[in-house]
């Protein structure tokens, strides 16, 4: 099955749910979520399942205060999500996905992907203390009497933003401009081009050290 589909041009934290990790938000849907009695109960039963069910998805992830935080964070972007819309947990709409959206749709976008940020942070940490630790050093960065320079930051830092900026644009292709649908159309010479790029890219930036899948902790 399709198990991502563009999660970082969600609208919303509850079209994030319907684009992220596919698999496993349906079966707690299918197997949890649902059996509690979903939407179909009183609305501070219904707030209670949906926070219970994104606690207990954390707790899936790892048996630590990170992983509950993480989870009761989602459980409650939700709600807010809900209450704003008055209506579900947000929309999917993948068959809009290839209209351009509107400027107020964008910030939705960079709202949601940041939420979602902050997020990870407490999914990524080792420990709860680690997670404070990493949030404290983004609230208090010093931004110096010059401002950000990104190149006063490690190649590799810089490096990485670059080229997840890359992946932002050809994601957005993908969506909105039928890039796959194009690459498609090139004459044979044209994606033997892209092909020695990959994987020359792949060659130059790849990681080959043999490091563990990260669900392999879970």
């Amino acid at each position: 099955m399709t198990n991502f589909s563009q999660p970082y041009f969600s609208r919303n934290i509850g079209e994030f749910w319907s684009r992220w990790h596919i698999s496993l938000s349906t079966w707690f849907r299918d197997y949890l979520y649902i059996p509690l009695g979903g939407n179909r109960v009183g609305r501070s039963r219904w707030y209670f399942n949906l926070l219970f069910v994104f606690v207990v998805s954390g707790l899936w992830h790892g048996a630590g205060w990170n992983f509950v935080i993480w989870g009761l964070l989602h459980g409650v972007y939700l709600l807010f999500s809900a209450l704003l819309s008055g209506s579900g947990v947000g929309n999917n709409s993948l068959e809009k996905k290839r209209k351009p959206f509107p400027m107020h749709q964008f910030f939705q976008i960079v709202l949601t992907f940041h939420l979602v940020l902050l997020g990870w942070v407490f999914f990524r940490a080792n420990s709860f203390e680690d997670a404070k630790l990493i949030l404290g050093s983004i609230w208090k960065f010093d931004l110096g009497d010059s401002g950000i320079n990104l190149f006063r930051f490690p190649v590799d830092f810089s490096l990485s933003i670059i080229l997840i900026g890359i992946l932002m644009i050809i994601e957005y292709l993908q969506v909105y401009q039928n890039l796959n649908q194009r690459l498609g159309n090139l004459p044979w010479a044209g994606k033997f081009v892209l092909l020695a790029l990959g994987i020359g890219s792949i060659l130059l930036l790849g990681k080959f050290d043999g490091a563990d899948f990260l669900y392999f902790q879970f």
